[in-house]
């Protein structure tokens, strides 16, 4: 994966070198060029845009922790189905 190799730190085990994946911190400086590079695509402004919330405060770790995914699954599909059935101003 290119991602830990980029913005990672480096450890080692048997003779091999292995990648951390980076914290949202060490993130804080990668940019949405930067991680179309490394094959986001169009997720890169959303990635770049939650590292900065992350690193705000605005998202807390113990509530993403918290959150029932079944719940989330069903807000999303509810959400893309309410945005092609309602009419745009």
């Amino acid at each position: 994966m290119i991602f830990p190799k980029k913005w990672g730190s480096k450890s080692f085990a048997d003779f091999d070198t292995l990648y951390n994946f980076p914290d949202a911190r060490t993130l804080s400086v990668a940019t949405e060029e930067d991680l179309r590079e490394l094959k986001t695509g169009f997720r890169a402004p959303y990635i770049v845009d939650a590292i900065t919330k992350f690193n705000s405060g605005e998202i807390n770790e113990e509530e993403l922790r918290t959150i029932d995914t079944a719940e989330c699954e069903r807000n999303s599909v509810l959400s893309r189905v309410l945005a092609i059935k309602l009419p745009t101003v």
